[in-house]
């Protein structure tokens, strides 16, 4: 595989930002071509669309470019005389070839053809068919004048698709299918879609009900293979540039307003950093004129693409402003995608920025457009009058919270919400908000502040306090050691603030001691769930919450960020968060920037393994999962890897044991219990309920060649990062947030389907979706570990290795340093 940022593309994250997903897929195609005519041996170069499956054998394909320098495969030949969609007109406007296929003979010609295909796809890669351009296609309508040896190969056999179909009769002929009595040699399924009824969604022209036995037989064989290869899993998979590198989503209007509008011949930084996310955001959101309201170049943008807002906004510029902004403000989202920061309304140019009340926080608003590389950051903060109104709420909704399991079985679950969202819609409510200085890019003026701000904060110093559990035994304790163990690698200044209240883990775990010397930085990095903000806001004090910049670093296991939990938002003026998965959940809610930090993951030189320990075998391949209780046994699974174990190496196959280590194992006795029975069936099965501090934990990951995760979900995968850091091999649901940097190449990913939650499990709620990882591939990538040691070695040396890359203290804390320097920066911090 070739990562698209691996092709030499010059200002790659120009391409990135400016093109959708379609047609940055097409974009890249001749700077592949010429990635693989760099290698040696070459001669031949053929390129098939990923809907395309083949049905015989490609040696005419080879013969055929033995003399000729291209081939191509026209969309028609014949005319289409009805007057369904494509028509005739239709496939003249969108191409004559299909690109979904090309096979190049590789030699100085093409190597010019290729050169000069690059240079019209670094901008005009574009669906835009009133100027006679579609994606990469129509470009190729040239070649034959280009090539003195190009081919148009008119073989009724290849490329059959929607296009064509009303010109092919498919049958078959002694197990082999035929197209006008002519082998079938590809067939391509563009746009097809089992569900649909349809051949294609690119066309009217055929329902399936229409096709003969034989074509339907070749789409519902297409469709089995891929459900059969993880179809659902894929297509559950976001799109790599779907988001600024803060988290705001880029929709497709937005890529047209960059591509026609950005000047790329001034200095732009790289557009794929936070640094270039602030420039595009300033960029998008800056107003077209002086005239009031303003009007963004966003705005603009999706007005000029519509016809249906011009008709319905004439002379919107002048005397329909107010109206379409209106339109704008309700539609844009639901629409256009237009959400976040970017569905603000821009400030007056070169004028103070201010943003109206709002019973809830809104999205910041955008900085003027002379300040380029800047974003602006609107926080909540309190009147100096409000303490004495908002007081004894909060004590209220302190003392509620503390008595929640005494109310719990005398009141309803509604009555519950109702008190609670009450309580802290008083406790906290609705306040001005007050602007915050721009947090400046590199090329930004470092200095610059509100004089206000400066003076406001100049008594706290540069540097960062971490709040949270910082002794728990638990996935958000360790959480929180892991950022400090990045920050321990900067020379950032941060110390540290112990928080306990509403965790029920053991607090066994240690910290550097000389962190908890009382000092409050000029930030404040709370390394505590969302939902328990307010609490810890009622017993912490407010001074971390007004007096400083506030960061959530929060983490969420399913798609969706629950909506009770909205009102965090407003403690908070951004937040961090370990994965992607984890941003694009918690952003699609999020009126603040939110920012992946994922976790440091220590990387050892040396192991210490200790098998006897723990009574396992010094020949045997061990296996090892792990769940904590309190993370909830359904979301873990540990008894998909029992199941899998079991069948794996059924009987007393002294070949491989399985550890299945359970941490507090008293908060669900059920789920214990049910684990100890399966673990008795198996005589392979080593159960450990016992505690172990983290020395005797990093012992037993020592021990095992192999981690077992096959969890439903996960916000990152703590001890799947850290078993793969020891150089293990790693068996985990190839779903969720450890695929940021678990793949193919360094893990075992397991397939999964993705399956709706029929009843609320913990905070999950019905109807939400979570992986069900499937049994048959775990159990046949278990046997695979325990028969191949160099698969073991391989994998383990190539996890090993990317941690250290992605997941490193150093690496990590580069970047919480950055980004928390440059929120200093414009604080006005010493």
């Amino acid at each position: 595989m070739i990562g698209a940022q691996e092709l030499g593309i010059q200002h790659f994250d120009r391409m990135a930002m400016h093109y959708s997903i379609l047609e940055l897929n097409t974009a890249i195609k001749p700077f592949v071509f010429q990635r693989l005519r760099q290698r040696p041996n070459v001669h031949k170069i053929i390129y098939f669309d990923p809907d395309i499956q083949l049905y015989s054998s490609g040696a005419p394909l080879l013969q055929r470019l033995e003399s000729a320098q291209a081939v191509l495969t026209p969309h028609l030949t014949a005319p289409l005389l009805d007057d369904r969609h494509p028509s005739d007109l239709a496939i003249l406007q969108s191409g004559t070839y299909n690109l979904g296929f090309l096979a190049l003979r590789c030699d100085a010609d093409t190597d010019r053809l290729v050169q000069w295909w690059q240079q019209k796809l670094l901008r005009d890669c574009v669906v835009d068919i009133p100027r006679g351009l579609f994606t990469d296609q129509k470009w190729m309508d040239l070649v034959p004048g280009f090539l003195p040896r190009a081919l148009i190969e008119r073989h009724l056999g290849w490329n059959v698709a929607y296009w064509n179909l009303l010109h092919r009769d498919l049958s078959e002929e002694n197990g082999q299918t035929m197209v006008n009595g002519q082998p079938l040699f590809f067939f391509h399924f563009s746009g097809h879609d089992p569900h649909s009824g349809w051949v294609s969604k690119h066309q009217d022209r055929f329902r399936m009900s229409d096709c003969s036995a034989t074509a339907k037989k070749l789409f519902a064989q297409y469709s089995q293979t891929l459900t059969d290869h993880g179809r659902e899993r894929y297509a559950s998979l976001p799109y790599a540039f779907a988001r600024l590198a803060d988290g705001t989503p880029l929709p497709d209007c937005a890529r047209r307003a960059i591509r026609n509008h950005l000047d790329w011949s001034q200095p732009i930084p790289d557009l794929l950093s936070l640094e270039g996310a602030r420039y595009l955001i300033n960029f998008l959101t800056a107003a077209v004129d002086t005239r009031q309201p303003a009007i963004s170049r966003l705005a603009l943008q999706l007005y000029q693409d519509r016809a249906d807002l011009q008709a319905a906004f004439p002379d919107m510029l002048v005397m329909r402003r107010e109206a379409y902004l209106a339109w704008f403000a309700q539609q844009a989202g639901p629409e256009a995608g237009v959400v976040g920061v970017l569905a603000g309304l821009p400030a007056r140019p070169k004028q103070p920025v201010s943003t109206p009340v709002s019973p809830r926080p809104q999205a910041p608003a955008a900085a003027p457009a002379a300040a380029a590389g800047a974003a602006q950051v609107v926080t909540i903060t309190a009147d100096a009058a409000e303490p004495a109104v908002v007081l004894p709420y909060r004590l209220a909704y302190r003392l509620a919270w503390k008595a929640r399991h005494l109310l719990r079985p005398l009141t309803s679950l509604e009555f519950r919400q109702r008190m609670r969202l009450g309580l802290l819609h008083r406790a906290f409510p609705p306040q001005r908000p007050a602007a915050r200085p721009a947090i400046p890019s590199a090329t930004a003026n470092a200095t610059e502040a509100t004089p206000a701000t400066a003076t406001a904060r100049k008594h706290l110093d540069a540097g960062l306090t971490l709040i949270g559990y910082l002794h728990a035994e638990s996935g958000v304790g360790e959480s929180a050691r892991a950022t400090l163990r990045a920050l321990a690698s900067t020379d950032l200044p941060h110390s540290a603030q112990d928080f306990r209240v509403g965790n029920v883990a053991r607090m066994a775990e240690t910290v550097d001691g000389r962190l908890l010397n009382g000092t409050q930085y000029a930030i404040s990095l709370f390394h505590i769930n969302a939902d328990q903000l307010p609490v810890a806001r009622t017993f912490i004090g407010e001074a971390p919450f007004t007096h400083t910049y506030r960061i959530g670093f929060w983490a969420w296991e399913l798609e969706n960020f629950p909506r009770e939990w909205d009102a965090a938002f407003g403690h908070v003026d951004e937040v961090w968060v370990p994965s992607s998965f984890c941003q694009r959940a918690i952003a699609a809610r999020s009126p603040v920037p939110v920012l992946v930090m994922p976790h440091a993951i220590d990387i050892l030189s040396e192991l210490q393994p200790d098998r006897p320990r723990f009574k396992l075998r010094q020949d045997s391949v061990v296996f090892l999962a792990m769940a904590d209780m309190m993370s909830l046994a359904g979301r873990k699974n540990p008894f998909a890897a029992i199941a899998a174990f079991a069948s794996a190496f059924p009987g007393a196959d002294h070949s491989a044991q399985l550890v299945v280590k359970i941490a507090h194992p008293d908060r669900d006795p059920a789920a214990l219990k049910k684990l100890q029975a399966l673990a008795a069936q198996c005589p392979g099965i080593v159960l450990l309920t016992r505690p172990m501090d983290r020395s005797e934990l990093n012992t037993l990951l020592d021990s095992v060649d192999c981690f077992v995760s096959l969890h439903r979900s996960e916000g990152f995968g703590l001890v799947i990062a850290e078993s793969m850091a020891r150089g293990k091999v790693v068996i985990a649901t190839g779903w969720s947030g450890n695929m940021d940097f678990m793949n193919a190449h360094n893990a075992l990913p397991v397939d999964f389907d993705l399956i709706t939650l029929p009843a609320d499990e913990g905070p999950y709620r019905q109807g939400e979706r979570w992986a069900e990882p499937r049994h048959d591939d775990a159990v046949a990538k278990m046997r695979l570990v325990a028969s191949d040691p160099a698969l073991r070695q391989r994998l383990g040396q190539k996890a090993k290795a990317d941690c250290e890359r992605w997941l490193s203290p150093q690496g990590v804390g580069a970047a919480m340093a950055a980004r928390a320097r440059s929120i200093l920066s414009a604080l006005g911090a010493r």
